[in-house]
């Protein structure tokens, strides 16, 4: 069980209209070969967080992503264009650690990063992005000059840095992350229980107003492709509604004793099975809605579809011949290494040097043309010249 709270620590001075909960962003900036889109993938991924963070500013929300803002934890050119989407928020955000945002067990510990030096003891959002923004070659990021007042324990993260740039409030620990003051006089308390930890059953909580908890875990919903070793649902005492990330399809509003279970379901779709997805984004304010009530099941929930092209993911065919262009390379990736045992093998049983030499340049000259093949033409003639030296 939590620990009991008691007193409300607002995580701004700003009154809200409310919350708007974000599904799994999966910033990333590889290039999928599933997606016809492959070649402007990152982009693609910025601009459906920049859409979200709009409607956040637009509609006076909070904005909560419930995990795996990043696609990978360590993917530091990710980091530059997220740095800057979300340093556009009206109000810090506030993001739950997801699975693949971490690098170690621990999300985050000291506040504590190179870039800080930058700007005495805490760094700017500014500074941060600077600091980003000098980075030009992505293999910087990985220059331990960068790192290294950060200690070994430490997490590497990107998420972790934007928590210490103060673009973020991460949530890190199963625990009360604060509360907001809304528009129509009702607080909304927030409770958080981050990839790996177990979801409390109560949230032992004695505050004033509404009780939120974000998750991000492997929940039976009932419908849909369900994982094995999925939680089952259960009412949580002092919990109004339950959020989860985690689950990349949308999950209607389920209510399990007093508590609401919703699932909302990505951003961007990152594998066929979610072609038909539809990616939105989802506020909850004490304003009842006039649209989207079957949708969601609650009138307080307000579905908003996030811009995107409906068909995304290349044909079959066109899978299939990227693939098969894969395999040829490996093919001829092998045939230098059969090339190499069988020259290791020649030599090692051939004890005329000259005649040696001989089948050694009929066999390079057989080659397909290739890069190898000029390659070790040149390094056969070079072993020559040096033996008759």
């Amino acid at each position: 069980m939590l620990a009991r709270t008691t007193e409300s620590k607002y995580l701004s001075d700003h009154v809200f209209s409310g919350v708007l909960y974000v599904g799994d962003p999966h910033q990333t900036s590889r290039t999928p070969t599933n997606r016809i889109d492959s070649l402007v993938f990152k982009f693609v991924c910025s601009k459906k967080l920049a859409q979200a963070v709009d409607i956040a500013n637009k509609e006076n929300l909070l904005l909560v992503i419930l995990g795996d803002l990043f696609d990978r934890e360590d993917d530091y050119e990710a980091l530059m264009m997220v740095s800057n989407v979300l340093s556009m928020c009206h109000q810090r955000p506030v993001v739950l650690g997801g699975n693949h945002d971490k690098k170690t067990d621990i999300l985050a510990v000291e506040e504590t990063s190179s870039f800080r030096k930058l700007s005495g003891d805490e760094a700017s959002t500014d500074t941060f992005i600077n600091f980003l923004s000098g980075l030009t070659d992505v293999e910087d990021y990985n220059d331990a000059k960068v790192y290294s007042d950060i200690s070994k324990k430490q997490s590497r993260s990107a998420i972790y840095l934007l928590r210490s740039a103060r673009i973020i409030n991460l949530v890190d620990t199963t625990g009360y992350i604060g509360s907001i003051k809304t528009t129509e006089g009702v607080d909304y308390n927030l409770f958080g229980c981050p990839y790996g930890e177990q979801i409390p059953t109560s949230l032992n909580c004695a505050l004033d107003g509404r009780n939120f908890l974000i998750t991000h875990h492997d929940l039976d919903f009932g419908v849909g492709l369900v994982f094995p070793d999925s939680d089952k649902l259960y009412p949580i005492e002092d919990c109004y509604m339950a959020v989860n990330g985690h689950i990349h399809d949308f999950k209607k509003i389920l209510r399990v004793g007093d508590t609401l279970w919703f699932n909302p379901g990505n951003i961007l779709r990152l594998s066929k099975d979610m072609a038909g997805h539809i990616p939105s984004v989802f506020s909850f304010t004490e304003t009842d809605s006039e649209s989207n009530m079957e949708d969601t099941g609650c009138p307080k929930v307000k579905r908003f579809i996030i811009k995107h092209e409906q068909k995304v993911f290349r044909t079959n065919a066109a899978l299939d011949k990227i693939e098969q262009d894969s395999k040829e390379r490996h093919k001829e990736t092998k045939q230098t290494h059969n090339f190499v045992r069988r020259l290791k093998v020649m030599l090692a049983n051939e004890p005329d040097a000259s005649e040696g030499d001989e089948k050694i340049s009929k066999f390079i000259s057989s080659m397909p043309v290739s890069v190898e093949k000029d390659v070790l033409e040149k390094l056969h003639k070079r072993v020559i010249a040096k033996r008759t030296e």
